[in-house]
């Protein structure tokens, strides 16, 4: 069984259960426990948001998916009613939101992290502004980790951490090309011909350019049309 407990106030508590039933004798039997609970505050609470939500990755001639940039704000807020001091934005990670998938890899810029805040006054917050290139399709969430002095703290370090910013990039289904071969084509009055028996070809390419998703392709047949159709 599982129950949710939510902590009203900061201080301390006691979570006590019994229980009583039947043992394979049919005797009655008992037992009871108890757990004590510190219910905290989060000295520096994060918030993470991206624009746009969807992103539509665009796809070259040649089939390869052209970046996309999408913005990233995060907001740092000392929740105490005391200043916090040596804060910094140590990282910011984009990850899968389902963990199974083997999304690409994005990463921000290594100059921008980590960002030295300083100190957050009591009640007070600050945003940061980023810009993330996105690579390649899926849905993402960003995981931030923030650092602060804490002199209760081992290392005298705090930490807090958040998930959030959650976006999703989208690519189109397929990526088709085709071209005729030279072989056997001849021009006229600046349009391609072909002598009547002879054979041409045409090469096509079809890319599934998705980095998670999978599709079912039926066999291609081509369709001819105009009076040289047979």
């Amino acid at each position: 069984l599982h129950y949710a407990v939510t902590g009203a106030s900061e201080g301390s508590a006691t979570v006590t259960a019994s229980a009583l039933g039947v043992d394979a004798e049919g005797r009655s039997t008992a037992a009871s426990g108890a757990l004590s609970i510190h219910v905290g505050v989060r000295t520096i609470a994060i918030r993470v948001v991206t624009t746009p939500y969807s992103v539509e990755l665009k796809v070259d001639d040649h089939g390869k998916v052209l970046t996309e940039q999408i913005a990233v704000k995060v907001t740092l807020t000392n929740t105490t009613a005391t200043p916090v001091k040596g804060v910094q934005l140590l990282s910011l990670r984009p990850v899968p939101v389902d963990p199974t998938q083997q999304l690409d890899q994005l990463a921000f810029a290594p100059k921008e992290l980590p960002l030295s805040v300083g100190t957050l006054a009591a009640k007070s917050s600050t945003t940061k502004s980023f810009s993330l290139d996105v690579t390649g399709d899926g849905k993402y969430e960003i995981n931030a980790l923030a650092l602060f002095n804490d002199p209760a703290a081992a290392g005298g370090n705090g930490r807090a951490t958040a998930t959030g910013g959650r976006f999703e990039a989208v690519v189109p289904a397929l990526f088709y090309s085709a071209k005729r071969e030279a072989d056997h084509v001849t021009t006229r009055g600046g349009e391609p011909y072909v002598n009547a028996g002879a054979t041409w070809y045409t090469s096509a390419t079809l890319k599934y350019v998705s980095s998670y998703r999978r599709v079912c392709i039926l066999p291609m047949v081509p369709t001819l049309e105009g009076n040289a159709a047979a």
